[in-house]
């Protein structure tokens, strides 16, 4: 495994927005190939994503890139169209001229036909607590199978829960629905947290708590990806405070609350380097590592011995077995009633 780029990142002072507080994160090296990320791929050099076949597969969707350039998937990115909205399990470099069936997830569990023949780019990553669940679902079919399927009945369930938090309704229980109903707010929060130059990724804080990291290994294509990924932590930050509104709270209520620094957030990204990783092969190019240590979990792409993207998540109350239990009810209900063949 090539060596953490802890070594290699510079953490910036947060830019903080009510309860969202953003690193940006900067490397002092970057090599590795060259790639274009999905919507450029998609809209400027001919690449295409549909169904598997005429009938789909909702875990599966068929990419073919005719380009000489090798395109970016990133994990979460969410894909609309054809039978139903899905979202990228894991994230995948593609290789030039290849055709490539990718796993994936359905964000839509209320259709099943067509709306186009193809997908385009929604530009919108789902948020930061659904893509932690669905990396550990992912590494733990990883574990046991050696497959890339997500567990279906959460995904579904993440997005009902981001529609009651923000009080949004679906009539086909769509996440691209709730990112619409709160569209001004996140557009916002892109203004106020503008990309910086030669940015590389950023860390998160909601509440004053760590929720997560991404990196890219090319400014280039972060800068590209910025937005979606931002919008991806401002999505879990305002839905957190519209429900903690909802239920006539303030987050944090009655606890201290220090100002979020950037020593909290070097030291949540030793933790996370600390983690020793498991390797499977990738779907596209190269290397698939996977990251877990109570109450972290993580993912790495790596290609010729480069990070090409990594990306940790953390939720410091998630190990309950109360709340385990209690989750996999709630899937097992799901199941029995939106299970497709």
């Amino acid at each position: 495994m090539t060596a953490h780029p802890i070594d290699r990142i510079t953490v910036h002072p947060p830019v903080i927005i009510q309860n969202l507080a953003v690193f940006p994160l900067f490397l002092s090296t970057t090599d590795g190939p060259a790639y274009i990320t999905s919507s450029v791929a998609i809209e400027h050099h001919g690449m295409v994503v549909k169904e598997v076949s005429d009938g789909g597969s909702v875990p599966n969707l068929m990419v073919e890139n005719p380009s000489e350039l090798c395109v970016l998937l990133l994990d979460g990115e969410e894909l609309r169209g054809a039978k139903q909205n899905r979202i990228i399990n894991t994230t995948l470099l593609l290789a030039p001229r290849s055709r490539t069936m990718i796993p994936v997830s359905c964000t839509e569990s209320g259709r099943w036909s067509y709306s186009s023949p193809t997908f385009s780019s929604a530009k919108t990553v789902m948020p930061v607590k659904a893509r932690r669940r669905k990396t550990r679902s992912v590494s733990h079919s990883l574990q046991m199978n050696l497959s890339y399927q997500s567990d279906q009945g959460e995904v579904w369930e993440q997005v009902d829960e981001l529609h009651h938090k923000i009080g949004s309704h679906s009539p086909t229980r769509a996440m691209a629905d709730a990112f619409e109903r709160v569209r001004q707010d996140l557009e916002s929060a892109i203004e106020k947290i503008p990309l910086q130059e030669n940015q590389a990724g950023l860390i998160a804080l909601i509440d004053n708590k760590p929720a997560g990291m991404d990196l890219l290994s090319r400014p280039e294509a972060y800068a590209e990806l910025h937005p979606q990924i931002l919008q991806s932590y401002a999505m879990e930050a305002l839905a957190n405070k519209r429900s903690a509104l909802y239920f006539n709270r303030e987050p944090g209520k009655g606890e201290p609350v220090n100002e979020p620094d950037t020593l909290a957030a070097k030291a949540f990204l030793e933790r996370c380097a600390a983690i020793e990783g498991q390797s499977f092969d990738s779907v596209g190019l190269g290397t698939d590592w996977r990251f877990i240590r109570d109450p972290i979990v993580g993912s790495g792409l790596e290609v010729e011995d480069c990070w090409i993207h990594m990306a940790y998540f953390v939720d410091e109350q998630e190990g309950s077995s109360g709340e385990r239990l209690r989750r996999g009810l709630a899937r097992m209900s799901r199941r029995s009633r939106f299970r497709r063949e």
